[in-house]
């Protein structure tokens, strides 16, 4: 099975372009050619770089959505772009006149426990407990890109930070308001921006709000008569800890499924043909001695729904893997 892997961006960045910086970190811990894309701004385009993976010849196409949080423009474009379905995060594309699969991987944020210990890294090189920690996301008017910062946070709390969550816009949680919290109690405030790429809002929005000239970086501010040093550091996705978060979703979505149960395979569970051959497409118990077990999905199904019962999943999730995964895996898509 040969694999291709694409970076996908918003944009490139003329500070520091974080696309660039991970996915050649990714190429050197995967062992395998990371490629960059931008969707919206900057060269290579998807276009380009599909392009360029076809002379890759691969079986499949891992692609990286390298964005802070979902949206119908961020990973729902990446779905669209890839002509992947958003339930199954998988698809088949042409390229070179080859049919090829198409995987989309998990976005970073939906590590959460990764990324937990990613940001108290960060933010332990930078500042010590005494300092005032200011976590600066977008915001969004439905408050979810706040609210998915917020377990972020809780991290640094629990390790005795005095920590504030707030947004550049749209939230009432002001990059303003939590100066004046943290400037009341604190000589010292470390700001990370919880943003994939240095640009406008968290280089030109967000300093002087702070009360520093846009475009710096750190400085002493006066906050109702008191002196306070502020830093802020450098973007979460500009950060060499979550290089390990994003290959583990590469790695994970390159992990190969029964194609008639879904059951994740290695080599104690797949099948073999007749000659003893292995067969990475099914598992033993799906798929053996060259014949299939279960010649209809309405029998699989049956199977899988009184296992996953027994096994304690929740009714919802059932539902969920009966309906959406298990007629997208090859064996049934033309049923």
């Amino acid at each position: 099975m040969r694999y291709s892997v694409i970076l996908e961006a918003y944009g490139t960045s003329p500070i520091f372009d974080s696309a660039e910086f991970q996915a050649d970190r990714l190429t050197e811990e995967l062992g395998m050619e990371v490629h960059v894309a931008y969707s919206h701004r900057g060269e290579p385009s998807v276009e380009e770089v599909l392009q360029e993976v076809a002379s890759e010849d691969p079986d499949v196409l891992v692609v990286i959505p390298f964005y802070f949080a979902p949206s119908p423009t961020t990973e729902g474009g990446t779905f669209e772009r890839f002509g992947v379905d958003p339930k199954t995060r998988r698809g088949i594309i042409k390229l070179s006149g080859k049919d090829v699969e198409v995987r989309v991987a998990r976005m970073f944020i939906t590590e959460e426990e990764g990324l937990k210990e990613a940001v108290k890294a960060v933010v332990s090189k930078k500042a010590g407990k005494d300092t005032g920690i200011m976590l600066v996301g977008h915001g969004s008017r439905n408050g979810k890109n706040l609210e998915m910062m917020r377990p972020f946070g809780a991290a640094l709390s629990s390790e005795g930070y005095d920590v504030l969550c707030g947004s550049n816009e749209f939230d009432e949680e002001t990059v303003e308001s939590m100066l004046l919290d943290l400037a009341s109690r604190k000589d010292r405030i470390a700001v990370l921006p919880m943003f994939i790429s240095p640009n406008k809002h968290s280089r030109e929005d967000v300093p002087p709000k702070l009360g520093l000239g846009s475009g710096k970086t750190s400085g002493t501010v006066s906050v109702n008569g008191r002196r306070v040093e502020v830093e802020i550091l450098p973007e979460i996705g500009s950060c060499s800890e979550i290089t390990g978060i994003l290959a583990k979703t590469v790695r994970d979505a390159m992990r190969q499924y029964c194609q008639s149960c879904g059951m994740p395979l290695d080599d104690s569970v797949v099948s073999r043909e007749p000659d003893g051959s292995v067969n990475w497409k099914y598992c033993k118990w799906c798929y053996s001695d060259g014949r299939f077990v279960y010649s209809s999905i309405e029998e699989i199904s049956a199977f899988l729904s009184s296992f996953m019962a027994k096994e304690g999943f929740p009714p919802e999730q059932v539902k969920d893997f009966l309906e959406t995964t298990l007629p997208s895996l090859e064996r049934w898509r033309s049923s």
